[in-house]
């Protein structure tokens, strides 16, 4: 090897290592379901058919599906995250206040990264409504 070359290696080696240790960074996406966990495998199991009809796009039953499960599993983790995909639903079929009204059950003591995604669709729902000042202080 020649003797200019040999002057880069320590360089180029510690910028490779610099990039393997810190990786590619990531942007928090608002939008991006937060991963919450169940110890109940019912509610797991049904609130996984629910998500699933969601993702497929068949929206009328899985309102009712998410609405049905924050009824009977209102005291598990998954709860607060039905009332997101509730919330979500209404507000894409154009049913703003009751949009409102389901992301506003969502308690105090919900996991926080589900409370940030309640925040951040609460103020496109206030947005939608006309309640601009407020939508904008929570985006």
């Amino acid at each position: 090897m020649t003797a200019p070359l040999r002057n880069y290696r320590l360089p180029i080696a510690v910028a490779t290592l610099v990039i393997i240790i810190t990786g590619c960074p990531q942007r928090y996406n608002p939008a991006a379901a937060p991963r919450v966990v169940s110890d109940n495998p019912k509610a797991r199991q049904q609130f996984g058919t629910a998500k699933v009809t969601f993702e497929k796009g068949e929206f009328a039953a899985a309102e009712k599906l998410f609405s049905q499960f924050a009824k009977e599993f209102s005291n598990d983790p998954l709860a607060a995250l039905s009332q997101v995909y509730l919330a979500r639903i209404l507000f894409e079929n154009g049913k703003a206040k009751e949009a409102k009204v389901a992301i506003s059950a969502i308690p105090n003591n919900a996991p926080p990264a589900v409370q940030r995604q309640a925040r951040y669709y609460l103020g496109l729902i206030q947005i939608r409504l006309g309640e601009y000042a407020a939508g904008r202080q929570i985006l």
